[in-house]
């Protein structure tokens, strides 16, 4: 794996023959930029794959990262959304204001985008989730507290995409024709984009080089981590090599970190298994062995969500069942 931290934003590098890497920056901890590839086309327009967060300096820093390419935001032709969390399409509507270019979106994105068009709906429908995964009264008001999660980075609704993208199709991005690959798991409309002749991989969050992206629960999905793996094993079907991912530096070896990352899952289902031989637990008890370095109410929120993924991946399979209670808990089945 090529060593890239995550770094911070406002950095702008070539990584390939017309496509180069602007970090734009976000305003969630741990992950301080977004990675937006910006491609020049023969036109002389540009295509963009992903385009941040509309949070303060976002546009300016996008700009910035443009300039380096001799190129404005007017430049801007095409934006292809790899998946529906915020922190890659926010700032459309900013773009918008300024210049006028075709929206490329998986045919699955309205998944994601319910949760920023009806937010109290989806602040309720987790909150529910959490409450009867056995989470504190007393901690759950605290998960809902983040100030770095400030509303004003929230924008009105998802614009529609004008280009809906399938799974297998083609899509030309600058010289290259890429294969569409639907990889739900973190998100449901999650595509990367892969190029057969070179085996390059534009991952979005599917793979990401020091860290495993986030698989939450929130009850919509049936079986989140399974979609994942799956997605897992496509990745490493395709043999992907040199790996653009949407966090963090370049990967070298895209199918290796997509089997790293599946062996890390594989390995936390056997040690949730294990928790419950003996008597039934609940999602939360099973976060706090699970998780045991200090985390912060809202770190807490989504390591729990990712506590359920993994639990009910392991009752899809046969290998854990749910005891229905007030709270929910979850039991080792019988060889």
């Amino acid at each position: 794996m090529i060593k890239e931290s995550l770094a911070q934003p406002g950095t702008t590098i070539q990584v390939g023959a017309d496509m180069w890497r602007i970090r734009v920056p976000t305003p969630f901890p741990g992950l301080p930029s977004l990675n937006v590839y910006a491609v020049c086309e023969t036109d002389g327009s540009v295509t963009l794959v992903d385009c941040g967060i509309d949070c303060p300096e976002g546009l300016e820093t996008l700009a910035e990262g443009l300039a380096v390419l001799g190129k404005t935001v007017s430049h801007i032709d095409r934006i292809i959304i790899t998946h529906g969390h915020i922190d890659h399409w926010g700032m459309l509507p900013r773009l918008l204001q300024h210049t006028d270019f075709t929206l490329c979106m998986s045919e699955h994105y309205t998944t994601e985008a319910w949760s920023y068009t009806a937010p109290e709906e989806h602040s309720a429908l987790i909150r529910s989730i959490l409450c009867e995964h056995g989470t504190p009264p007393s901690i759950l008001e605290q998960m809902f507290v983040a100030p770095s999660l400030m509303p004003s980075y929230f924008p009105d609704g998802v614009p529609a995409p004008d280009v809906i993208i399938q799974d297998g199709d083609k899509v030309p991005i600058g010289s290259r024709v890429y294969e569409a690959v639907w990889t739900p798991g973190h998100a449901h409309s999650h595509l990367v984009f892969f190029h057969e002749a070179s085996a390059e991989l534009i991952s979005g969050d599917n793979i990401l080089p020091t860290i495993t992206p986030h698989i939450g629960y929130d009850g919509r999905i049936g079986n989140p981590l399974g979609d994942y793996l799956l997605s897992l094993e496509r990745i490493k079907k395709l043999t992907a090599g040199v790996t653009f991912p949407a966090h963090g530096g370049t990967i070298s070896d895209g199918t290796q970190r997509s089997v790293d990352i599946r062996t890390h899952h594989e390995d936390r289902l056997t040690k949730m298994q294990s928790q419950l031989q003996n008597a039934p637990k609940s999602a939360w008890e099973v976060m706090k062995v699970s998780f045991q370095r200090e985390l912060m109410p809202f770190q807490q929120r989504l390591a729990l969500s990712e506590t359920v993924a993994h639990l009910e991946a392991l009752c899809k399979n046969g290998n854990v069942h749910r005891v229905e209670n007030d709270t929910i808990l979850y039991m080792a089945s019988l060889p």
